[in-house]
């Protein structure tokens, strides 16, 4: 019945504490007694307190009564590596009446690590003799090493005649990972190649001193390799001959976080102290269980996203990815950190594997954390990924800035520059490229929204340095990930400076369907390589010309002869989709608002739709410009200010369409869209169905008929189909009836040779002949075609026989 005490469980903040580092140990202690215990003390020894041991901490609680627990936490700072057993004992001046005290304590052993990092000068000051007491060092075997002084980015070295340099290190952790970062340089001596082995096991490719630069390396260590603790490390000199040279060993406990995306190892955010995992998405391994092979994969949405916590403001980070699909069609993919993107815009075939190293841009994380995420641009589902690793980065990874480049020819670029709208931070990095993905320029921003001047390097055929060649464009990246540029430079060695504004962030991908034949079609995101090819890369092979409001391009010509250049958002495009299926078009860019205004001047101009995933009428998506314009042509219907709106064929705008608007005032105006959707009127919802109208082919040259259309001396009812002939037979324009007794705004498309195949059609001066419901309309002689993309009024009054069969009756 007297009161007794039990130590139940003790757990550690860190099960695996290095030198130095405070640790939490939390007790768990329950009176299995009747009586109430009385206030009592608990301490935590290093070492049996039966043997001597010293009292570490002490917690204080009480009193307890019978059957219930208590939980007390005490605190320990270890100051040497090695093995430790830590007591706990409860009751330790015995202020409780105990009948029996062999439950009072409990103990554990623990290993204690060196605290990181250990950096050593080969050759230098500190390159000490490996001891067990200091737990590393040089270990010289066979003839004496032999040391000496570098030059000034690497002072020393250790040379080992026998070609094998040894280092020792003790009292690793099996649970923590590391790098091994060595540092190589000739120091002016003959040629060598080395490998560098860790227990026995070779680590990195063999490396080629023979370029007389310094090489530094960070492996990061295999948790097998050090699971005993102790790590040999050795430097080999291959070729045999000079002897073994290396300039300085580092190891560092690094924080490294794995993910086997929709595998084994996949945690779920968050888990453990430095929490990381998965946000969104299900696992799969449909395409096999290796950790290449399963995936995760958000079946609801385009994202998959991870979280990692407790990154430090002043480290640098890279993220490791891995995929693998075996999908029949690619997957287009994008990495973003915190909503921005970095590194490029991967397309992932079936079968084949990718991986990708990006560097987590320095200022996301200053509140400690990250959510890394990938996103899908080619579709509104399915996003994957199969791997995914946070990595601590110890050596600093050299950029390959301008000076890989350097040449007699350049020019300068400056500018603002914003991610996600926001000026960039101070250690965002610019790159610019040549068409053939050469690095020929580079900055790295110290005013927060500013960067330049950056000299952008020509290239140099007497020395064979590659660069940018004159009248190439000039493309530009922001922590590796494309930026659009305003303006697009084409470089030139004019030794100038100029300014190009930079907007990074989130690129986006638009699907839009482009007909069979000619389309007319618009984009809201603005490529950050706004060249023809380049944005309609997607469609490669499928599209033979393009013609915009101010030039054309045809894919056979040269490109000195296509005065259509660049293609941009918020414009209009005719293009032509060689062979006779559909195909759909991914357009990537950085979205443009959509309240951006376009500028319009008096006339025909080539306009864009910017609302995304938004359908608008007519009217309301006009409304900026409501009384300027006369106009509206979509690729088959129009809409015309001048004539009853019953006859208007456009009834609304969409995305991925383009238009030809014409401008009624004389002076520059600007489009601006909603910025919120408006509701279709109910007239939208009651249009015929022009399914039967597909067949026709549009070409870019038109004219508009419309009227009002009586058969047998009545209104032609919804559903009636009228048709436009050309002299050679061809159906060049068709409508369906939608309102009864009216038809119109119907494009009849004149001929057009200059594609393959040959689209029929009208030529200038041609008679105009109509079908209605199959029967040809007589006494069309009058009406001739031209292409003035201008509204004719023709009313039709036909009069069709009715064949009337007779009635049997019996």
């Amino acid at each position: 019945s007297r009161p007794q005490l039990k130590v139940l469980t003790v757990t550690l903040s860190d099960d695996e504490s290095v030198v130095g580092e405070t640790v939490t140990a939390t007790a768990i202690v329950q009176n299995i007694g009747q009586t109430a215990a009385p206030a009592q003390t608990t301490t935590l020894y290093q070492g049996n307190p039966d043997a001597g041991a010293v009292a570490v901490s002490n917690q204080t609680d009480g009193p307890l009564p019978g059957g219930m627990t208590t939980t007390l936490q005490m605190t320990w700072t270890p100051t040497t590596t090695g093995s430790f057993r830590l007591f706990t004992r409860a009751d330790r001046l015995k202020q409780v009446n105990q009948p029996d005290r062999s439950g009072n304590d409990l103990w554990r052993d623990v290993y204690v690590g060196f605290h990181g990092p250990l950096k050593i000068e080969s050759g230098g000051a500190g390159d000490q003799a490996y001891s067990k007491v200091a737990g590393y060092g040089y270990v010289d075997e066979g003839p004496a090493d032999i040391t000496g002084n570098c030059n000034a980015t690497v002072p020393s070295y250790r040379k080992d005649p026998n070609n094998h340099v040894v280092y020792r290190f003790d009292n690793l952790l099996p649970g923590h990972y590391y790098h091994l970062d060595v540092t190589l340089d000739l120091c002016g001596e003959a040629s060598r190649q080395e490998k560098i082995y860790v227990n026995g096991v070779q680590v990195a490719d063999s490396i080629d001193l023979g370029d007389q630069r310094t090489h530094r390396l960070s492996v990061l260590l295999s948790p097998p390799l050090y699971v005993r603790r102790t790590i040999s490390v050795s430097v080999d000199n291959v070729t045999r001959v000079g002897g073994a040279i290396i300039n300085g060993i580092s190891l560092v406990d690094v924080d490294y976080r794995y993910s086997d995306a929709g595998g084994g190892v996949d945690p779920k955010y968050p888990s453990g102290p430095r929490a990381y995992g998965y946000l969104t998405g299900a696992a799969q391994s449909q395409w096999g269980r290796l950790p290449l092979e399963s995936l995760r994969e958000n079946q609801s949405g385009n994202t998959v996203s991870y979280r990692y916590d407790g990154l430090d403001p002043a480290k640098d980070y890279d993220l490791h990815l891995s995929f693998w699909q075996s999908d029949t069609y690619p997957y287009v993919q994008k990495v973003q950190v915190n909503g921005s993107d970095v590194g490029p815009i991967l397309t992932i075939q079936n079968g084949k594997p990718y991986s990708e190293t990006l560097h987590v841009p320095q200022g996301s994380y200053a509140s400690g954390t990250i959510t890394a995420s990938i996103v899908r641009l080619d579709a509104k589902t399915s996003a994957i990924v199969n791997e995914i690793a946070l990595e601590e980065r110890t050596v600093a990874v050299v950029i390959n800035t301008c000076s890989e480049a350097v040449t007699p020819n350049f020019t300068e670029l400056y500018g603002e520059i914003t991610i996600n709208g926001q000026a960039a931070v101070s250690g965002t990095t610019v790159e610019a490229l040549n068409p053939r993905g050469n690095v020929v320029g580079c900055y790295e921003v110290n005013t927060n929204g500013l960067y330049g001047l950056m000299r952008v390097y020509g290239e140099d055929t007497a020395t064979s340095t590659p660069g940018m060649r004159s009248g190439e464009p000039i493309a530009l990246r922001v922590n590796s990930a494309a930026a659009v540029p305003t303006p697009l430079t084409y470089w030139s060695n004019d030794l100038g400076s100029h300014r190009v504004d930079l907007a990074a962030g989130s690129i986006e991908g638009q699907r839009i369907l482009m007909n069979a034949g000619w389309d007319l079609n618009s984009f809201y995101v603005e490529p950050p390589m706004p060249l023809v090819a380049n944005v309609l890369d997607s469609i490669g092979g499928r599209y033979d010309r393009v013609l915009g409001e101010k030039g054309a391009y045809d894919v056979t010509l040269p490109p000195v002869f296509n005065s259509l250049k660049e293609l941009h958002s918020g414009l209009g495009y005719y293009v032509h989709i060689s062979g006779t299926t559909s195909v759909w078009a991914l357009i990537q860019g950085l979205a443009r608002p959509i309240t951006d205004p376009i500028p319009l001047h008096h006339g025909w101009n080539f306009v864009g739709y910017l609302p995304q995933d938004t359908t608008m009428s007519v009217t309301v998506a006009l409304g900026s410009i409501s009384g300027q314009y006369l106009r509206v042509l979509g690729i088959k219907n129009s809409y015309d200010t001048t004539i009853p709106p019953v006859f208007s064929s456009l009834k609304i705008m969409e995305p991925g369409q383009g238009y030809l608007i014409y401008i009624s005032a004389t002076q520059t105006i600007s489009l601006t869209y909603p910025g919120t959707a408006a509701l279709l009127s109910p007239v939208i919802a009651m249009m015929a169905n022009t399914d039967a109208c597909d067949s026709v082919r549009a070409t870019p040259a038109k004219t508009l008929y419309y009227g009002g259309v009586q058969i047998n001396g009545h209104d032609a009812p919804i559903g009636t189909k009228i048709e436009a002939i050309s002299p050679g037979g061809a159906v060049a324009g068709c409508y369906v009836v939608d309102t009864p007794g009216v038809y119109g705004l119907m494009s009849l498309f004149g001929a057009d040779d200059s594609v393959q195949p040959a689209i029929p059609g009208f030529t200038a001066a041609q008679t105009v002949r109509l079908r209605v419901n199959g029967i040809m309309v007589p006494g069309t002689t009058a009406w001739m075609w031209s292409n003035d993309l201008s509204p004719h009024q023709a009313d039709i009054d036909v009069t069709l026989w009715t064949l009337r069969l007779p009635v049997v009756m019996r």
